[in-house]
Parts: structure tokens; sequence; C-alpha cells
């Protein structure tokens, strides 16, 4: 029995890898903990969204078979399959003891200086 993915379903592979790294990939996972929200979401939609482009130029090359053409419609669909499944996967995954920390010391940092 052959098994194909599609597109949509590789990026949302990666997408929960990539949370997976995030998350419990030494000294990243405190790195990434320690940056404030809105530069964490900038850096996760920026790492979505080069796996979206790559997938997509992948397609277009032949690397990754697809049934359809890629069209701009399809890196759209793409990219929104990666963030469902990263956003709630990085949401659900229990926090390394380092990476607490990371975030105390932020919310400490943050308190000082107002």
């Amino acid at each position: 029995m052959e098994i194909t993915f599609n597109a949509e379903v590789i990026s949302a592979i990666v997408g929960g890898i990539i949370a997976g790294v995030f998350a419990y990939f030494p000294k990243l996972n405190t790195s990434y903990a320690g940056l404030s929200s809105e530069k964490k979401s900038l850096i996760m939609i920026g790492m979505l969204l080069v796996v979206s482009i790559s997938i997509a130029i992948l397609s277009s090359y032949g690397v990754i078979h697809t049934a359809e053409p890629v069209t701009w419609v399809t890196v759209a669909r793409i990219f929104i399959s990666a963030l469902i499944v990263n956003q709630p996967m990085h949401n659900i995954l229990p926090e390394a003891t380092a990476v607490t920390e990371a975030k105390t010391t932020r919310d400490a940092n943050v308190a000082e200086t107002k």
C-alpha cells in the first residue's frame, strides 16, 4: 500500500516538528522563551512562511508531487495548514524546566523596567 502526502499534509507535519524543536531543543528553547510574545510570533510566522514557500517551490520542481498546479492560493493553504498544527501543538506541549525559568526571568526583567 502506497501512502501519498499532499503539500498541505507535509506542511502540517513540518509545522508540528517546528513547534517541538522550539519547545525542546536545548538553548533554542530557552532563548525563544525569553523573547516577547510579539517577537516569538514574528519568528514562528516567518519560519512557517519559509516552510510554505519551500514546499511550494519543491512542488513546482516536481520533488513533491501534487495533484494540482502550485498557485498563490495553494501557498496560502499550505501556510494555513502549517499554522493550524503549529500553534495548538506549541500550546499543548509541556514546558521544559529551563523554559519555565527563562519565562520567569523575562517577566522579572519586564517588571523591573516598568
